[in-house]
């Protein structure tokens, strides 16, 4: 739309400059016009007339001669005569053609020109504000929705600093504090001794407990699915078994799927698949050896 809307500007800056170029044009045909009248003013076409007439007059009261008129006198006086008349259709035709050239002088066709041109103007003036509406409303409509998707992810991170402040806690015997969470759900830092520390300055093991804490509670908030490879690698063994028993909690409320090679770390005696089998069912709980059941390809 903003493209848009700065093409019809360039349009209609050029639909300007054609409008003064007509305007120039009509302003300088009614000056040719004004040229012609005076021209034309100048010419007595009565005068002209009448002075032929007079002419005329004079050549029919001339006497017939006396003596006879020879064919040299004759031809001359017929010189005259005929000098006289072109004379006379040449003033006629200067005359005519001035009143020629005033009646179909581009004056009328320069102002339906201009006329045209101000239309023109006028139609994209009109679609550029149409295209300024559109942009304005398309912007509204854009901040609207990032202010109600900043809303939504700071109601989201409210909802879920809690339940997450309180796992970590009760994982690490209370020796952090608060996790503070971003707009975007992005754990921005975590609170020690009153001071929030970005998370990069702890090791993995702390890193990797709060990143599934907070997946978890995510998992639970949305009652979505949530797949989890190898989270607790840089874990301890007393930590991961706290793990277990979250997972096992947070598991009827959201479906979890932990895929590892430490089967040790998640499942108890019991909760093992049989020798020969690929898959066991517990409560709230279903082991699948992955062995018995992925193939290579082209293996039968």
């Amino acid at each position: 739309a903003q493209a848009e809307a700065d093409r019809t500007r360039v349009a209609s800056a050029q639909a300007g400059r054609e409008l003064d170029d007509r305007r120039n044009n009509l302003s300088q045909a009614e000056g040719r016009l004004a040229q012609l009248h005076v021209q034309a003013s100048r010419i007595d076409e009565p005068a002209l007339r009448a002075e032929h007439e007079r002419a005329q007059a004079q050549l029919r009261a001339l006497p017939e001669p006396a003596q006879p008129v020879s064919a040299e006198q004759l031809e001359a006086a017929q010189a005259e005569l005929d000098a006289r008349q072109q004379a006379v259709r040449e003033l006629e035709a200067a005359f005519d053609q001035q009143r020629g050239a005033l009646k179909h002088v581009g004056g009328a066709i320069a102002r339906e020109r201009a006329r045209e041109t101000e239309d023109a103007l006028h139609a994209a003036k009109q679609r550029e504000h149409d295209l300024e509406l559109d942009y304005a409303a398309w912007r509204l409509l854009a901040e609207t929705l990032r202010e109600a998707e900043t809303a939504e992810g700071r109601h989201l991170g409210e909802a879920l600093g809690e339940p997450v402040h309180q796992r970590f806690t009760a994982l690490t015997g209370g020796r952090y504090g608060a996790l503070k969470l971003g707009r975007d759900l992005r754990a921005e830092g975590l609170e020690v001794a009153g001071a929030t520390r970005d998370l990069s300055r702890f090791s993995e093991g702390v890193q990797d407990q709060l990143a599934t804490i907070l997946r978890l509670a995510i998992a639970e908030h949305l009652g979505t699915a949530l797949v989890l490879d190898d989270h607790l690698a840089q874990t301890d063994p007393g930590r991961v078994a706290w793990f277990r028993e979250l997972l096992l909690r947070v598991g009827h409320s959201a479906q979890i799927i932990v895929l590892t090679c430490r089967p040790e770390d998640y499942l108890h005696e019991g909760e093992w698949p049989a020798p020969g089998q690929a898959m066991h069912d517990s409560e709230g709980l279903r082991a699948i050896d992955l062995t018995r059941v992925i193939r290579r390809a082209g293996d039968r």
